[in-house]
C-alpha cells in the first residue's frame, strides 16, 4: 500500500533528523520500491524530496524507474554514483 510506504518513509526521515544535534545522518534505502508499482514510484521519490530538507538519502539499487528519476532531476535534488 503506497500510503503505508509514504508513511513509513516520512517517518524515517524525521527519526534521521531527530538522531543528532549537530545534523542528521544518512538514511539508505536498499531496492526500496521492488514491490511498488510503477505508478507510485515518482510520487514517492517526489514526497521524500520534500521532506527530506536536512537528510541525505542513498538509494543503492539499478531501479530503472529510481534511475530514470535521477537522470531527470536537477543537481540539487538528485545526483547518480554508477559502478
Amino acid at each position: 500500500n503506497v500510503s503505508q510506504i509514504e508513511w513509513y518513509l516520512t517517518s524515517r526521515l524525521a527519526a534521521q533528523q531527530a538522531l543528532s544535534y549537530v545534523g542528521s545522518v544518512p538514511l539508505v534505502l536498499d531496492e526500496p520500491f521492488a514491490d511498488v508499482a510503477a505508478d507510485d514510484v515518482e510520487y514517492l521519490l517526489e514526497r521524500i524530496v520534500r521532506t527530506s530538507d536536512n537528510v541525505q538519502v542513498v538509494f543503492v539499487g539499478d531501479d530503472p524507474r529510481v534511475v530514470g528519476w535521477c537522470r531527470a532531476a536537477d543537481e540539487a535534488t538528485a545526483t547518480l554514483v554508477t559502478t
